[in-house]
């Protein structure tokens, strides 16, 4: 008897494995009546477009809250943002033009001017535009069907407990309506790795796999999907045999983890998340919060966030967790993430103005973030993390504008830690090859193997067009993690493996058959990659790590990975 009918490969996003029937989700095409009016209709035309505009401010509201309650305030900036977009005249200014001009009904001005926004917005390959391009789209429909009467949740009638949701890409507010509903699962066309809704889908711990081409047209409603959320697979109509099999697999695998010792001393850190708990860590025996993205602070504001307002949010952090040591890295802007107001528009983004260059072109704002820093030190134990380095003079640069905030808070006598530890990101490939120089500038390294691979492959993974040529499995990027362990060993300097190679199964399996020993992962993740861990012994390593360089693909490396884990 078949296994499955079809299996396909998409991207790990969030963990968790579920089977479900599908539920194909389409954005409702509205039927928008186009008729004239009279000069003397402007008037009251723009009344109710004023009158959408307030209740979708009421509604937008409304999932703030829900999202605050349910994840915390960090998750619900991303509603905002929206708000933001609602306040922004440019949409009015533009209607309103149309609507004297053309003389039409304020709903067929308004879906003209969201389509010339739109095409704007479309085929852009960088990150920040892509999501403003959903957040607007979000925030204009949902004016749209207020003008036309339409009720927001009204296509989602039907029953969706329990099922997986297929769609292209998905927008904030419809990751809310859907969890609400009791939805399992979500697969998703599109690749975007950081949209808003995928980071609203994450708080919701709802199991996703992204980057499935055209996954539309490869299933229908009804069908049974097996969703692996930790390795990025679907079964596509799984037979019951072969699904209680894989299911009570990974069942017996945290069975046997919980009674089991592992062979191997790894460490694992955690991600910041704002619903991680202290009681969570030490139920985990985790080393600490490993990475903490300071740049969430700054994208969801209109104005950049003052040195007060960043070290009542550290200080917040740092004493929560204490006695854990709290990984800071410092500002993490440009290339796919841009702060309001804060970075030019450049030809070629990721390859300019980003991570500490960004810092260090804004010397001012950077000794704001690490006096806050600094002045958290003194309630906890923190790390300080300077991204995107290329060469010793990014260190140097970033380490003599510390020293002088150190010198300015020594002369203030405001207390901090004079012995903080700073560390060097490394994923740029000329960073690996200078590990042993900048080791003479810093305590310890994290090794971000997001940007690591691509720039190793010249691949952006947020882009479609070029998602499936990036990949952690590259012969190339074993070779480059092979050599930063190689490096780190010989400067006898500590490393801990960062990004999502670091959370997911096959990425974790490359790490430890390579040598690492700290893994900075996130909390939903955990579970399963101790599984994983308690259930391989030495000689598993071994074989990994000699075999894993006999293939010269991606595609041979997987394969191999996916028979190895049938076995343990």
């Amino acid at each position: 008897m078949q296994e499955f009918a079809e299996r396909y490969m998409g991207i790990s996003v969030n963990g968790g494995k579920i089977l479900g029937e599908v539920f194909c989700y389409q954005k409702d095409c509205l039927g928008v009546p186009r008729y004239k009016i009279s000069q003397e209709s402007v008037d009251a035309e723009w009344k109710r477009y004023q009158s959408a505009l307030d209740l979708t401010k009421v509604q937008l509201l409304e999932y703030k809250k829900n999202i605050e309650e349910k994840l915390g305030e960090n998750e619900a900036e991303v509603f905002e943002i929206q708000l933001a977009l609602l306040e922004d005249d440019y949409l009015s200014k533009a209607l309103y033009k149309e609507l004297q001009t053309t003389l039409y009904n304020v709903e067929f001005c308004l879906k003209n001017v969201i389509e010339a926004c739109m095409q704007q917005f479309k085929g852009h390959a960088m990150l920040h535009v892509r999501e403003s391009c959903l957040d607007f789209n979000d925030v204009t429909s949902r004016i749209l069907k207020n003008l036309l009467s339409i009720s927001p949740v009204a296509p989602l009638k039907v029953n969706l407990q329990g099922k997986i949701i297929v769609a292209d890409n998905l927008e904030p507010s419809d990751v809310v309506d859907l969890a609400d509903k009791g939805i399992a699962a979500i697969v998703l066309a599109d690749a975007c790795l950081n949209s808003h809704a995928i980071i609203v889908a994450r708080g919701l711990n709802i199991p996703i796999v992204a980057g499935v081409e055209a996954v539309h047209l490869k299933v229908a409603s009804n069908d049974v999907l097996l969703v692996d959320g930790s390795e990025g697979k679907i079964f596509v109509n799984p037979s019951k045999a072969f699904s209680d099999h894989y299911l009570t697999k990974t069942e017996n695998k945290k069975k046997l983890a919980i009674a089991k010792k592992s062979v191997l001393d790894v460490d694992f850190w955690l991600s910041y998340d704002s619903n991680l708990t202290k009681e969570f860590m030490d139920s985990n025996q985790v080393k600490g919060i490993g990475l903490l993205r300071s740049e969430s602070i700054f994208l969801a504001k209109d104005e950049l966030p003052k040195e007060e307002e960043q070290f009542l949010f550290y200080k917040s952090v740092v004493e929560k967790f204490a006695p854990y040591p709290v990984v800071l890295r410092v500002l993490d802007v440009g290339g796919d993430k841009i702060a309001k107001g804060s970075v030019q528009r450049e030809p070629n983004p990721f390859l300019g103005v980003r991570g500490i260059r960004y810092c260090l072109h804004n010397s001012g704002l950077f000794k704001h973030q690490l006096r806050a820093m600094l002045r958290a030190s003194a309630f906890g134990k923190v790390q300080i993390l300077y991204p995107m380095i290329t060469g010793s003079e990014d260190l140097l640069q970033a380490n003599a504008l510390l020293e002088e905030c150190k010198s300015e808070l020594k002369d203030e006598k405001i207390a901090y830690d004079d012995s903080i530890p700073i560390g060097s990101m490394i994923e740029i490939p000329s960073a690996v090859l200078l590990m042993d120089h900048l080791s003479n500038f810093c305590q310890f390294f994290s090794l971000g193997t997001n940007d690591l691979v691509q720039y190793t492959l010249a691949a952006d993974r947020t882009n479609n067009l070029v998602a499936k040529r990036y990949g952690d499995l590259h012969p190339s990027i074993l070779r480059m993690l092979k050599m930063v362990f190689e490096n780190a060993q010989t400067i006898h300097t500590p490393i801990t493996v960062c990004g999502e190679m670091a959370s997911s199964v096959k990425g974790f399996l490359v790490g430890l058959a390579l040598g690492f020993r700290s893994f900075c992962v996130y909390d939903k993740q955990i579970e399963c990659l101790k599984s994983i861990l308690y259930n391989l012994s030495k000689e598993d390593l071994a074989f990994i790590a000699d075999k894993m360089w006999s293939f010269g693909n991606s595609q041979e490396i997987f394969r191999f990975f996916e028979k190895f884990l049938n076995k343990i």
